[in-house]
């Protein structure tokens, strides 16, 4: 689960360290990472 997380890991840690700026595009791109990380881990197998 952590694996797919380190894109929002890396644009959290870029805008704390570095002052970068996160918009719409990261909160909608996030929200959709979210989504599919749950779905890939509560999924049946």
């Amino acid at each position: 689960m952590f694996f797919f997380a380190q894109p929002a890991v890396g644009a959290v840690l870029g805008a704390a360290v570095l002052g970068e700026a996160l918009g719409a595009g990261y909160l909608v791109g996030g929200t959709v990472m979210s989504v599919g990380i749950y779905a890939v881990t509560t999924a049946r197998r």
